[in-house]
């Protein structure tokens, strides 16, 4: 290829200007120092180096968050530790105060310091480093008017609403009247209980159309009341439990009688009468076999097969396994159903104690219509005395009034002791249960059926009242025709109409009888129970369930409903607390005022007619009779009947005291190992020995390890004393208590052991041969008995045992000799059933109560029950007793007549059956959200129905919130409160105050304030020793006098306090202060009683112990201690002492003082060590921020090393390439200037 000069020429200039190229290239780095001027001489490179550049930037970024974030540690670290040094301060402060020698202005202008240092630690609180808030959490800026920093002083934390009383009813049963002469009867698909068709499972209507009863409807109520406590519907109408697969029923029983057994199987009813019904005389074996069939023959798809247990597969012998039929599924197995009768049978359970809602009815006794004489004389008057459940009756009928009249004046003498008799009397008219002039008596409460019993009915005289002894119980002709339902949870019932008429039928229509009852809806709701739809609070719903601590209506106790909202609590934000329930008693415990009642032992002298004087009234003659065992038992029947035949005018009735004794033990009989029940109580002896007396002995010792149970003391007879000699005698420990003395249980050789038998059915009654020949007078006013006819000896008074004056009785003041005995009004017993609390039956044994409870006795009883009730009981000083739970649980009250009457709790002069609710309050740490479904109630057309639920009804003045508008279903809880001495967090307290240290990584430089400050108990703390030292708001006390017994009396100078004899009768006041609400509101103030005759210093404990929110005893050192139940809630102080017992007791100001002081100093060592670990763990972020900063350190420094090599020049390189090129340059040139000096001729070559 011929390659012509111009080629030549133009390749030499070209390497020339490359070379050229690249020596001002080297030029260039080497005068600028970069390798790169310009992207297109090195495009990777100059990517690589502005990588590396971003890098560098976002290290650099990062160094300065760094840097940041060590200074906010810093400050944080300083902030915390000056704290530290502020607790440390008040502590030096507190041990001072503490001192017994400082005066009440030295602890005063020490709480002025107190004050400065807290107001310290909320500006070390609200620490800022460049601006931002360092326990702000997340929340470093944008604070506002309103919330100015994170932390407030004199506000409270967080957002609350305090919650009202409950709206339920107090009553615990619902009760309707069945209408007489009813438009039908009810049948399948018309009333539903908690979804539960009653008719359907009993398979036949409720006849209530039956022909009434004297214009009641007896049988209609009967009937209702019976099928909706069938044996297949009690259950059901309740909750069920989910069994684990396979379950096994214990060994079932056979039947004495023709039996029926159905019950629910997940949803699936079986019923033995649809297989194989049970008949009389089925062993355990032919039972279990025909339930087993019952079960096998539901549907496949129920998914449930059983088996006979044999004691090897899995189940007892006999008993009923049932297991889900498909293997490996262990899926729950929902029994429900079973009665009572019916688990003994089958052997299987519900696992519930009661299920479902009860109905009972009221027991009525209506006799003949009462007659008069046709002619009777002019003043003639028929004489009437009986004896109504036990309480004397008598007055007299004018023989010349209408028959009406006899009747009214039945009436009016039943009604003057309703209150000890628990029944009401009327007049009958032919509509109200009994027929024209007839006495109706029926139970004054409604749903209570107990008998109504006449004894030794006699009439004096020509006119009669149409009663007579009678036990009546409770029966379909015998029962007011009102239906009284009940449940331990919540209930509703629906039925088949849109209106009330089902409803109607039972008496329950017409809406308010029940929880947002709408007229004409043919629904009726019992109980205020959280269901779904009707309360949620930030859009979660809240729903209530049983809560296990309440006896009835267990759903709809603050527990039930402050469980479901602190179950939500991660959900909607908001917790819940509890105000338990507290009532006071309407009016003082009324009783006498003696401590005993007046009981003398009975000679065997007849006293003669107008011998014996009660208040000026004769007393008829008091015949001797028959002694039984050295003691005139006849007698001293006959005097009670003497006196109770007059009690309506006298204001004075008399009772005996019962007494049983067996036969005389024989120690020839083999039996030794004796057990049996004595009065509900099992007592068990070794009864060897080898005489009569030996044996009687150890079972009279045994015995009377249990008279605190039973109520009944025994002794060895000894043919004087009520007893053959070596017998067992029994009689009840309270002088005049005539209740039955049972024995069950004894078998026959037991009996031929010991003597004793099984007393009849009812037990062993007080009467003219089983009394303690002791004549017990009772009177509810001061009261005298006198001998007109022996004024000057008391012969007559001693025919009672009541002789002799002052030695003998007992009396102050009784003279000897004068033929008169004066006492005051004597105490009321109160016996097993007379007051019943949360289910728990207070006195099993009859016990003496006095006027106010000055004996302490009512209290002694309910507090001795505590941990069974979950309440504790009080009395003030006027002797009103105070009650309060200990938790959430609903407070139900059940009380006799008699014991109504006494302790006043209900308010009422009858038999009560109420239950009461305690308040919730809400909390959140942000603004948040209640709702409440609305509903139309009567004319309230938005009835709130949730808010109601929770005593939240009713607009701004129910809930507090100023924006909250009554009845629209909305409550905004966004107010703050303000209040002296307290601190709010407004920062947040979910995230700690973090900075940036890589692309998706932060380290955290501070806590947020709730908790590294807040928890702490800083400002608690301090505010708490602040109280103390301005002697207010007291949490603790620890008497500083000691005590050696506090058993004592007080006026036995045996109490071993230092300054005892500086007590007097008088009272101090007790005040518990909530702080629940802004301001503080009065929990409760009580005035604790000092009477030094008849307390104990455990006794004063005791009723300190009463007072809501606070309790008290005496520690084993012998010291008095009060302590708040709630210190965060709850604070307490005492004042007017008029008794000198906080003086004695060393519990005065100075006192309570010193140990709220010496409490604070123990808070504040705790204290100190929570702010040192909270500093220990700044120190620990601060270590990993140096660890940090120094990987950020060697991080950049590689970074730059390789951004140099990207962009920085060599220039060694540089000028050796250069000198290179210089050459190659030069060389060039030489190389073209040789080539420029050839000729033409050489280029035309």
């Amino acid at each position: 290829m011929r390659i012509t000069m111009q080629s030549i020429h133009n390749n030499i200039l070209g390497n020339l200007n490359k070379i050229n190229t690249d020596m001002n290239r080297i030029n260039s780095q080497i005068s600028s120092g970069k390798q790169i001027s310009k992207i297109s001489e090195n495009p990777v490179g100059l990517v690589t180096s502005l990588g590396l550049r971003s890098s560098i930037t976002q290290i650099t970024q990062y160094q300065s968050n760094l840097s940041f974030g060590d200074k906010t540690i810093t400050a944080a670290e300083n902030s915390l530790t000056q704290m530290k040094d502020i607790a440390s301060r008040a502590k030096v402060l507190a041990i001072q105060l503490a001192n017994g020698t400082m005066t009440p202005e030295n602890r005063l202008s020490a709480a002025e310091e107190i004050q400065h240092l807290f107001e310290s630690t909320i500006t070390l609180s609200n620490t800022a480093v460049n601006g931002k808030y360092i326990f702000g959490g997340f929340r470093t800026t944008g604070y506002t008017d309103t919330e100015p920093t994170p932390f407030i002083q004199d506000a409270r934390d967080g957002y609350f609403v305090n919650g009202g009383r409950m709206p339920d009813s107090s009553s615990t049963q619902l009760t309707g009247t069945i209408p007489n002469g009813a438009a039908g009867d009810i049948t399948t698909g018309n009333l539903l209980i908690n979804g539960v068709d009653v008719v359907d499972v009993l398979g036949a209507d409720i006849d209530l159309t039956n022909a009434g009863v004297s214009g009641l409807n007896m049988t209609g109520a009967w009937n209702t009341a019976q099928a909706i406590n069938d044996q297949k519907v009690i259950s059901q109408t309740g909750v069920s439990d989910n069994l684990a697969s396979p379950y096994a029923g214990v060994a079932a029983t056979g039947t004495a009688t023709d039996s029926r057994i159905a019950f629910y199987i997940n949803g699936q009813f079986v019923d033995t009468d649809a297989t194989d019904p049970l008949l009389s005389g089925d062993s355990a074996a032919q039972v279990a076999a025909k339930i087993v069939a019952a079960i096998q023959a539901l549907p496949p798809a129920t998914g449930i097969t059983a088996e006979v247990g044999t004691g090897n597969n899995g189940g007892a012998l006999n008993s009923i396994i049932i297991r889900n039929s498909t293997s490996g599924n262990t899926s729950p197995i929902e029994i429900s159903g079973l009665n009572a009768t019916e688990k003994t049978i089958s052997g299987l359970t519900n696992n519930k104690a009661t299920e479902g809602v009860t109905a009972k009815l009221t027991t009525l006794y209506a006799g003949a219509a009462a007659t008069v004489p046709a002619l009777p004389a002019p003043g003639d008057t028929t004489s009437v005395f009986f004896y109504l459940n036990g309480v004397p009756v008598n007055f007299s009928i004018d023989d010349n009034g209408t028959t009406t009249d006899a009747a009214n004046a039945t009436v009016t003498a039943i009604n003057k002791i309703s209150d000890r008799t628990g029944v009401t009397a009327v007049r009958g008219t032919d509509a109200n249960g009994g027929v024209a002039d007839s006495v109706v008596l029926y139970n004054t409460l409604a749903g209570n059926e107990a008998n109504i019993t006449i004894t030794g009915y006699t009439e004096t005289g020509a006119s009669t009242t149409g009663l007579a002894d009678i036990d009546q119980a409770i029966g379909n002709n015998n029962n007011t025709g009102t239906i009284s339902l009940s449940s331990t949870a919540s209930f509703e019932i629906n039925t088949s109409a849109a209106d009330d008429t089902i409803l109607n039928l039972l008496g329950l229509g017409g809406g308010l009888k029940g929880f947002a009852d709408d007229t004409g809806d043919g629904v009726l709701r019992y109980g205020s129970a959280l269901t779904s739809g009707i309360l949620d609070i930030n859009g979660v719903a809240i729903t209530t369930s049983a809560d296990t601590l309440s006896d009835i209506y267990q759903d709809i106790s603050a527990a039930a409903k402050a469980a479901a909202i602190n179950n939500a609590t991660s959900q909607s934000g908001v917790s819940a607390t509890i105000v338990p329930v507290i009532i006071t008693a309407t009016r003082p415990v009324q009783a006498g005022t003696e401590e005993t009642k007046l009981t003398g032992v009975v000679t065997n002298n007849t006293i003669a007619a107008n011998d014996l004087h009660i208040n000026g009234i004769d007393v008829a003659a008091i015949n001797t009779g028959v002694v039984t065992s050295g003691l005139n038992t006849e007698k001293t029947y006959n005097a009670k009947e003497a006196i109770n035949v007059i009690s309506a005018t006298t204001g004075v009735s008399a009772s005996l005291t019962t007494l049983y004794a067996g036969a005389a033990a024989d120690p020839g009989a083999a039996t030794t190992a004796i057990s049996f029940e004595l009065n509900g109580t099992t007592v068990s002896v070794n009864a060897t020995g080898t005489t009569a007396t030996e044996i009687a002995q150890k079972t009279v010792a045994a015995i009377n390890t249990k008279k605190e149970l039973t109520g009944v003391i025994a002794v060895v007879g000894n043919g004087s004393n009520g007893g053959p000699s070596g017998a067992i005698v029994l009689r009840n420990t309270l002088a005049g208590d005539e209740t039955p003395i049972t024995l069950s249980g004894l078998a026959a050789t037991e009996t031929a052991r010991i003597g004793l038998a099984d007393t009849p059915a009812g037990g062993q009654i007080a009467d003219a041969n089983h009394n303690t020949g002791a004549i017990t007078l009772s009177s509810a006013t001061a009261f005298q008995l006198s001998s007109p006819n022996n004024l000057t000896d008391d012969s007559i008074l001693a025919e009672l045992g009541l002789g002799g004056g002052e030695s003998n009785t007992g009396i102050p003041g009784d003279l000897a000799a004068d033929g008169i005995l004066e006492y005051g009004s004597t105490p009321i017993s109160l016996n097993s059933g007379d007051l019943t609390i949360n289910g728990i039956n207070i006195f099993s044994k009859a016990t003496a109560i006095t006027s106010g409870d000055s004996s302490n006795a009512l209290i002694d009883g309910i507090n001795a029950k505590t941990e069974q009730t979950g309440v504790k009981a009080g009395r003030n000083n006027a002797g009103q007793i105070i009650l309060s739970t200990v938790d959430g649980r609903n407070l139900h009250i059940q009380t006799s007549a008699i014991g109504e009457k006494v302790t006043q709790l209900n308010g009422g002069s009858a038999p009560q059956d109420q239950v009461y609710f305690g308040e919730l309050r809400l909390w959140g740490a942000n603004e948040f959200f209640i709702n409440s479904d609305t509903t139309t109630v009567g004319a309230i057309t938005n009835y709130e129905t949730g808010f109601n639920a929770i005593g939240l009804a009713g607009g701004a003045s129910a809930s507090g919130q100023p924006a909250d508008v009554a009845d629209d279903g909305k409550i905004f809880v966004n107010t703050i409160t303000y209040e002296n001495g307290y601190v709010r967090y407004a920062g947040d307290r979910d995230n700690d105050f973090a900075v940036k240290i890589g692309q998706q990584s932060t380290i955290e430089v501070a806590k947020n304030g709730m908790s590294a400050i807040m928890d702490t108990g800083l400002f608690t703390v301090l505010k708490g020793l602040q109280d103390a030292l301005r002697g207010q708001n007291y949490t603790t006390l620890t008497g500083g006098a000691k005590a050696l017994d506090t058993s004592a009396l007080l006026d036995s100078g045996k109490t071993g306090l230092p300054l005892e004899d500086e007590l007097q009768n008088g009272s101090f006041t007790i005040v518990v202060n909530s702080h629940d609400t802004s301001p503080s509101r009065i929990l409760s103030a009580v005035s604790i009683n000092i009477d030094l005759a008849k307390d104990s210093l455990t006794d004063i404990a005791n009723r300190i112990n009463g007072v809501p929110g606070i309790s008290a005893s005496w520690s084993d050192d012998g010291h008095l201690q009060i302590n708040s139940n709630d210190p965060e809630r709850y604070t307490f102080a005492l004042s007017n002492d008029t008794s000198n017992f906080l003086r004695v007791t060393g519990s005065e100001t100075d006192n309570a003082q010193v140990s709220n002081i010496n409490k604070s100093i123990g808070d504040l060592d705790n204290l100190m060590q929570n702010l040192t670990t909270q500093v220990s763990d700044f120190g620990a972020r601060a270590n990993r921020i140096i660890v940090q900063q120094q990987i950020y350190q060697n991080l950049e420094l590689s970074t730059k090393a390789n951004l140099s090599e990207q962009e920085d020049t060599d220039l060694t390189k540089a000028l050796m390439e250069m000198k290179a090129k210089e050459i190659a340059y030069e060389a060039a040139l030489s190389a073209a200037a040789k080539t420029m000096q050839l000729s033409l001729v050489d280029f035309l070559k």
